[in-house]
């Protein structure tokens, strides 16, 4: 419990170095440091430590902070947190001047003091891709000696360092080139046969338990390093740190907000560890597995609401379960599962919010920044209307955009559904460093209202398919773009980019052999763009070596949507290969759209006239009919093997040629008729002679 206090030499307690914390509103919650006595704790030993060129490596659950501790030690500049008034005699003013030109000069020392260099593991990385990523970021001395700048400590973080694959022997080779490194301080160039030494460099690794695609460190692993346990905090450590952030925000609020402020401090833990309870991960829904980085999205969301706009403690406590809904309800997939959700909100409502209405009884709670001026504004909206006309008005001054460059202009259908994934969209355009993860079916109509959505938020817009034939070719194309709108950023062009990836299902109907070779080269597709995905959102640094294409600290403007299949066998083996990348983004489960919007959609596509009478019943004819066939397909690969695909987007094709064809057939009677008339009036004239 005791560090010494750098400059003075003096022992002091953890406790007394940590200092007060002061909440700063325009920082991002990511880069917020609370300085507890553990933090500061763990941060002295791993700053002195590292140092002293020790491996360290941080075991600990998911989201107890293993990476934030890692940049609040060797990235103090990058962080938030506030300085401690060594004088209290002096003014409040004065003395706080005073200590931030001293944070600031700790920091720049600290910050002179390492070289951090961030590796992502993932399900494929091999020894020669960690050699190559290794000689890449150091200095090379000579032939076989690579080292850190002048004056400087090398620091390799690793991430989730336990998530390569075994090979087939059973063995993990990153785990043994790793233990070779922190063993020797070196590894073995294989290429050209001799041996390389690394100087003043040291590893720093961090995992959590061995379970999902984690595995077990061997002994001969972790033996080559000092180990930290960071302890999942307890029930009262997580409301103290909590209420340091919560407060800080809510001190702008008026008094009467205090019954809802201690109630929230209680719910957001209460609610959290009631649905990991109620609603467990399993094998049928892997999605539904939980951990500290939800309870962070709905801080988050929270912060987003400003005293301007927040009328009534009760419209507060809205937002907050709307918040719940956003980072939980989302990724509920059966309406028992979302009613036991609905169950436990109306307990939280009732018990720490203080709240006189139920969310049973309401079932629409909305607040979004779309129908604001500036789109940043995070107001609650009662009718979903009022959404549905503003963007409206933002396809309309599009369209007459595209008219005069003389393009084609869009037409979109915004049903209810439609406009609530849209306002899912914008929130975690509101939330830094924050991507979508969407389960369900596909041919949905994601990529237009994405691509909506991105237009209206002045942000980039590209997408890419696993499944698109010359993957090679077209992957390197797409990141070339992806750097080219980075580049837009940076010259504030534009406010971000929005990356929508498909990870779309074989669909090969060819022969068996060739089948096989198809779906194994889908799945290594599939690999690299997940790799490279996890790498950006980890740690913001992009280097995909086999397509000649590197940038780094994109994860602050980039936000992914990432499209899966809705098997949940696919869904289970990604989640084992990627966990972190789940437990990153925002989940949402996206059912089919019910029978209603897909009859409106089928209606868009009659224009006809004549059938204005009984559209509604040919549209919904032929709704039915296309859910007939899905049923039929489901059957066909059940029983008997055969994958016969069946799209949403089909539906509304058919709607489409059912017009195609009545008005090819219109003219064609039309032509009969006038040819008939034509006919009849000859035979009559005839007549008249005779």
């Amino acid at each position: 419990t005791w560090g010494i206090r750098e400059g003075v030499g003096e022992y002091d307690q953890f406790s007394e170095l940590a200092g007060p914390f002061t909440y700063n509103e325009g920082c991002s919650l990511t880069q917020i440091v609370v300085p507890t006595k553990q933090i500061v704790k763990y941060k002295w030993l791993v700053e002195n430590l590292m140092m002293q060129s020790k491996n360290l490596f941080l075991y600990g659950e998911s989201g107890c902070g293993k990476s934030l501790l890692i940049n609040y030690a060797l990235l103090p500049e990058k962080m938030e947190v506030t300085p401690r008034i060594v004088d209290p005699t002096l003014p409040v003013d004065t003395a706080r001047s005073i200590a931030q030109m001293e944070e600031q000069s700790a920091k720049n020392k600290a910050a002179s003091k390492f070289k951090k260099i961030g590796l992502c593991f993932t399900w494929q990385t091999t020894p020669p891709k960690i050699h190559q990523l290794i000689e890449e970021r150091l200095e090379k001395k000579r032939k076989n000696f690579y080292s850190a700048p002048v004056r400087k400590k090398a620091v390799i973080v690793i991430d989730d360092v336990n998530l390569p694959a075994c090979d087939k022997f059973g063995d993990t080779p990153a785990f043994e080139c790793l233990r070779e490194f922190a063993e020797k301080s070196g590894f073995y160039d294989k290429a050209r046969y001799f041996w390389k030494n690394i100087l003043n460099t040291s590893l720093l690794c961090a995992a959590a338990p061995g379970y999902g695609g984690r595995k077990e460190l061997p002994d001969r692993f972790i033996s080559r390093f000092i180990v930290f346990n960071i302890n999942t905090t307890s029930y009262s450590e997580r409301r103290g740190l909590y209420e340091m952030i919560i407060m800080g925000h809510f001190s702008q609020f008026p008094r009467e907000y205090g019954l809802v402020k201690s109630g929230y401090l209680e719910s957001i833990i209460d609610f959290h560890d009631q649905l990991q309870l109620l609603l467990p991960g399993s094998p049928r829904h892997p999605h539904y597995l939980l951990s500290y980085k939800d309870s962070e999205k709905v801080l988050s969301g929270i912060i987003l609401g400003k005293k301007e706009k927040i009328s009534s403690p009760e419209q507060f406590g809205r937002l907050i379960i709307h918040e719940y809904m956003r980072a939980y309800y989302d990724r509920y997939c059966t309406p028992e599962d979302r009613a036991i959700f609905t169950k436990e909100a109306d307990r939280i409502i009732e018990k720490h919010l203080n709240g006189k209405w139920k969310l049973s009884e309401t079932h629409n709670i909305m607040f979004t920044s779309i129908n604001t001026p500036d789109l940043s504004d995070y107001v609650e909206v009662k009718d979903w209307n009022e959404v549905r006309m503003c963007l409206e008005k933002q396809v309309e001054e599009h369209n007459k955009i595209l008219d005069k460059k003389g393009k084609a202009i869009v037409s979109f259908l915004f049903f209810k559904e439609a406009v609530e994934y849209i306002v899912k969209i914008a929130h975690v355009f509101l939330i830094p460093r924050s991507s979508i993860m969407n389960i369900g079916p596909q041919a949905l109509g994601r990529k237009s209202l994405l691509k909506m959505a991105a237009k209206m938020f002045a942000f980039h817009f590209h997408s890419f398919e696993n499944t698109q034939p010359n993957f090679e070719a077209n992957y390197k194309t797409f990141y070339s773009k992806v750097l080219s709108c980075s580049e837009k950023v940076m010259a504030k062009e534009s406010k971000g980019v929005l990356l929508m990836i498909k990870v779309g299902e074989s669909r090969s109907e060819k022969e068996e052999l060739s089948a096989i070779k198809i779906e194994r080269e889908y799945q290594q597709n599939t690999q690299i763009i997940l790799d490279d995905i996890y790498q950006i959102l980890s740690s913001g640094d992009l280097k995909c070596v086999k397509e000649e294409v590197s940038c780094q600290n994109i994860n602050d403007y980039i936000h992914f949507s990432i499209s899966i299949p809705n098997k949940m066998e696919d869904v289970r083996n990604k989640m084992i290969m990627y966990p972190a990348l789940f437990s990153q983004c925002h989940l949402i489960y996206q059912e089919e759209w019910p029978v209603q919007a897909a009859v409106s959609i089928a209606m868009s596509q009659i224009t006809s006239r004549s059938f204005d009478d009984i559209k509604e019943k040919i549209a919904d004819s032929i709704v039915q009919m296309h859910r007939i066939v899905e049923e039929e397909a489901k059957n066909a690969w059940r029983d008997e093997g055969r994958r016969i695909v069946v799209t949403t987007k089909q539906g509304k094709e058919m709607a489409k040629t059912f017009d195609q064809i009545y008005e090819k057939r219109k003219v064609e009677l039309i032509k009969r008729r006038a040819e008939l008339e034509k006919a009849i009036d000859i035979i009559a004239s005839s007549q008249k002679v005779e």
